[in-house]
């Protein structure tokens, strides 16, 4: 199915009336449409500038990437995936503006003495938006000495050595450094993000001078330092909204703004720090958040938060759950507090209705400690079981202590104690682990 024109077409698969408006002798409708760019190969559903002819009963459309900033047009199909049917064509290409044409003989220069072919040439010549000759041309204007600044031989050699150097450079950890440092600066990322990215990888070189010498050398094919700041700038934009989205939305459930630290940090999203955010929230740069609503929001969340943190530990402990099973459920749910100590001093406190927590004394303590040195446990593990049933202290060094203190002890029936001693304990653990030649001391 084809519509009579493009501003009817783009009507249609939007659903919505268009605002059209004369600009440049053509009308401009904003949109949001999914489609390739053949210059830096962007694709995603996006609010893109459409261009139609000013009679308005064209069928083809200018489209503007919001990526690379580039034009291209469409052909206005039925469908939302749109077809590309040409780029922007270069300046006409004639003597004057090519051989004869100092600015143009000097991009070539540049490519040339850096061993391109004449098809890499071309490529670069079409990035930069100059006129090309076909390849063949190209190279026939080299060879016989037209480009002032070099001959055939000379190009010759400097293709030579450039096919050696790429030839040395061809290894997989040369690759695959390439393959990384060219994908990051077409999506627009930082000099100094991709130095850490490499440095994270144990990839070389990982400095700014050294990728930026190569954009300049057009190590990077399509890439030129023109391209990778306008890279850079979208990028900046798409992630400023991305910011303004992501701390209002999390703003707006309540949570903090060391929360709202963490999700920036791991999306890579600055400012990020508290006191830019506070800055931002304090100066109304958060749209449709003040301080007064944020503390408010930020008040209910905490009070839900508590409710349902008194009833995952209520539950638990109705349960006979232990220590290590209730903080785990709490991290689960993103409640806190969820420490040891601190769950065990909120029940102390009366906070869990119907529980209140009775620490062992340290006559029990210490027949606990008893009964697990018995079983040949070490004494990490004694302090991991300790901490699990809120029996303290935990440390295994206050256990070692009053070990050697002859303090661990266990009344038998008969009113006398039973003393663990050291030379005992070690006993214990080599009979319990015959595979293990010296035991764990407590020394």
């Amino acid at each position: 199915m084809w519509y009579n024109t493009a501003i009817e077409y783009l009507t249609e698969i939007s659903n919505t009336e268009l605002s059209v408006g004369e600009v440049k002798g053509g009308v401009a409708v904003s949109m949001e449409i999914s489609v390739r760019c053949p210059y830096c190969s962007y694709e995603g559903t996006e609010y893109v500038d459409a261009l139609a002819e000013k009679e308005k009963q064209s069928q083809r459309l200018r489209v503007i990437c919001k990526a690379c900033g580039r034009q291209f047009t469409v052909e206005a199909k039925a469908t939302v995936r749109l077809r590309v049917l040409s780029k922007d064509a270069p300046p006409k290409r004639t003597l004057k503006n090519t051989i004869r044409n100092e600015t143009w003989c000097q991009e070539v220069l540049k490519y040339a003495l850096m061993g391109m072919t004449a098809a890499e040439i071309r490529e670069q010549l079409i990035t930069d938006r100059f006129p090309t000759p076909c390849d063949k041309t190209l190279k026939s204007y080299i060879m016989r000495g037209e480009i002032p600044g070099i001959n055939g031989p000379q190009y010759l050699a400097a293709v030579e050595k450039s096919e050696q150097e790429r030839q040395r450079e061809d290894t997989p950890t040369k690759r695959q450094w390439k393959r990384i440092v060219q994908e990051k600066l077409t999506v627009g990322w930082e000099l100094e993000e991709i130095c850490n990215e490499l440095r994270r990888k144990g990839l070389s070189p990982a400095s700014k001078t050294s990728i930026r010498n190569r954009i300049e050398s057009g190590y990077f094919l399509g890439i030129t330092i023109n391209t990778y700041q306008r890279a850079v700038t979208n990028r900046r934009k798409r992630q400023k909204r991305q910011w303004g989205i992501t701390v209002r939305t999390m703003m707006e459930q309540g949570y903090t703004l060391s929360k709202i630290h963490e999700e920036l940090s791991k999306n890579r999203l600055s400012p990020n720090s508290l006191g830019a955010l506070s800055a931002a929230l304090r100066d109304g740069k958060i749209p449709g958040m003040t301080p007064e609503k944020y503390q408010e929001v930020q008040n209910t969340r905490k009070a839900l938060q508590s409710e349902r943190w008194v009833q995952i530990v209520q539950e638990m402990l109705d349960a006979k759950a232990a220590l290590p099973d209730i903080q785990a459920r709490l991290r689960e749910e993103n409640l806190s507090p969820y420490g040891a100590r601190a769950i065990v001093q909120e029940i102390k406190n009366g906070a869990v209705p119907g529980h209140v927590w009775a620490a062992p004394g340290d006559a029990e303590w210490a027949s606990l400690v008893f009964d697990l040195m018995l079983h040949g446990m070490t004494l990490k593990a004694i302090e991991e079981s300790l901490q699990e049933n809120g029996a303290s202290p935990y440390s295994r060094t206050t256990v070692a202590d009053r070990l050697k203190g002859g303090q661990i002890r266990r009344k038998l029936d008969d009113g006398t104690w039973d003393v663990m001693t050291l030379e005992r304990y070690n006993g214990l653990k080599i009979s319990s682990r015959p595979h293990i030649v010296t035991g764990e001391t407590a020394s």
